[in-house]
């Protein structure tokens, strides 16, 4: 570059900086105080709180529990089952849920961890192979789960069943995932926040008056529970 160009371009740097900092420094303080009159005529709902110690322990440690027998994959998928039953009537989260078919997984998951040795190769295997065995997981409308219908948030697509599972949820399953259900997302995922003409609007779980975000903004609730 040209050592005048350079010149030019720091002096302008240099003399406008103060201007591009001040800016910011106005601008965020009135719209946090904009959100603050625009919200303060609207009802604020509080979650209950957690009172289940299940629902505070990490995917990894609770795989490790599972895997060590000191917990059960039942015991652990309907614990969220029945958080998730007591915020998503204020979060309006999850869209569509597979309790029943989560609940005979988790079975499933205990059944052969008690026709193993907690010692065994087999279960050696399964912090490799599957280290997410008897773990729930939630998925956003936009991914295939077969004979599930996605929306993706579009009116259009209603009634349409995925054939198969998407590659993500595919390949959770095979970690060992369980499926609890589907969580809701913008229409054609093309927001800043969670909010389609079916499913309606997610709430954020800190503040029921305010956007969880958007695209994922589905799934940020039920992390939060």
């Amino acid at each position: 570059m040209n050592p005048f160009v350079q010149l030019l371009v720091l002096a302008l740097y240099i003399c406008f900086f103060p201007i591009l900092f001040f800016i910011p420094s106005l601008y965020y303080p009135l719209v946090r105080f904009g959100f603050e009159i625009g919200n303060f005529f609207r009802k604020r709902h509080f979650l209950p709180k957690v009172t289940d110690p299940l629902l505070l322990i990490s995917a990894t440690k609770a795989a490790e529990l599972i895997r060590n027998k000191e917990l059960k994959s039942v015991d652990l998928v309907n614990a969220y089952i029945c958080r998730i039953k007591e915020v998503n009537c204020i979060l309006n989260a999850l869209i569509s849920d597979c309790f029943q078919e989560a609940l005979k997984e988790a079975a499933k998951v205990d059944q052969f961890m008690e026709s193993v040795d907690k010692n065994s190769d087999e279960v050696r295997k399964l912090e490799k192979e599957k280290p997410l065995f008897g773990i729930p997981f939630t998925i956003k409308d936009s991914m295939d789960v077969k004979g599930r219908e996605i929306t993706i948030g579009m009116p259009i697509r209603q009634g349409l069943i995925s054939k198969e599972d998407a590659d993500v949820v595919k390949n959770t399953r095979e970690s060992g995932g369980i499926l609890l259900g589907i969580t809701n997302v913008p229409e054609c995922l093309m927001s800043y926040e969670t909010h389609n003409p079916i499913f309606g609007v997610t709430n954020n779980p800190y503040d029921t008056r305010r956007s969880p975000g958007g695209s994922s903004g589905d799934s940020f609730p039920p992390v939060d529970l």
